[in-house]
């Protein structure tokens, strides 16, 4: 599942001193790159998203709040391969409730190797760090949540629905093209996720810090690993190099940042 970006990038506007920001999201422009699957480069184009940086335990910590408090509760989806073969009128709604969902969140276990008490989530000391231990399965319920908040806030206001979800391999990728040098040294230990390298974007922290998940799968079975991208505190792969993740796996150097197609005032 390696891919390779090459050098060479389709991008449809000028990369030097482009940014444009909304509510702490970062547009990442249409475009199109090159990767390399195995000998055969193939071109890829991408529709404009807006990219967060990386998600902070204390914004975490608000939605894990909620599920531990309201165990009653129940968030719930659409289940997108139920509309598949023409079936577009009769999706799949998939309803869970927070008392099931509430052990599939977050490996406690992560915390302990960062902070002695193993506080590091709960400790507001860290707030602003990047939430770490979460599973795939936690950032997915994390993004349904999201949208479900917001989008009650903001009704009757006229504004535009989001729609949070983890980034694609490739836009992730894309995003990661912006890079402003050839090569970034992480730092070896987590720091504030409103510090660190900054690509010509403005996204920071794409490289080091947290690696970080993303909706992509790698291969078509019902609980494939899902591929994790980008470089850590921890470990240097690079940015290029696909980690395979089992989806309800917490480690102590994953964590995401989220993406939405839209945002009030694009």
């Amino acid at each position: 599942m390696k891919t390779t970006l090459l050098l060479t990038l389709g991008i449809a506007i000028a990369l030097s001193g482009f940014s444009q920001k909304n509510n702490d999201f970062t547009l990442v422009p249409r475009g199109s790159f090159t990767v390399k699957e195995g000998i055969t480069p193939k071109t890829i184009s991408v529709d404009n998203f807006w990219m967060s940086n990386e998600i902070t335990n204390k914004e975490f910590r608000q939605f894990y709040n909620q599920i531990k408090n309201s165990p009653n509760d129940s968030i719930e989806w659409i289940d997108i391969s139920s509309m598949k073969d023409g079936n577009m009128n009769k999706p799949k709604v998939i309803k869970e409730a927070y008392s099931n969902i509430l052990g599939k969140l977050m490996s406690e276990s992560a915390w302990k190797s960062i902070v002695e008490k193993g506080d590091y989530f709960t400790n507001p000391n860290y707030d602003n760090y990047p939430v770490v231990g979460v599973t795939w399965e936690g950032a997915r319920y994390y993004c349904i949540w999201r949208t479900k908040e917001e989008n009650k806030t903001n009704k009757g206001q006229n504004k535009a629905p989001k729609d949070y979800r983890l980034p694609t391999e490739y836009e992730w990728e894309y995003a990661m093209s912006y890079k402003d040098q050839a090569s970034i040294t992480p730092a070896k230990e987590l720091h504030k996720v409103n510090q660190g390298d900054r690509n010509k974007l403005g996204l920071l922290n794409l490289e080091g810090n947290v690696t970080e998940w993303t909706i992509s799968s790698g291969s078509n079975e019902k609980l494939a690993p899902k591929v994790v991208k980008g470089s850590s505190w921890k470990n240097d792969s690079k940015a290029n190099q696909p980690e395979l993740v089992l989806p309800n796996k917490g480690t102590d150097y994953i964590g995401f940042r989220v993406v939405c197609s839209t945002i009030e005032n694009e």
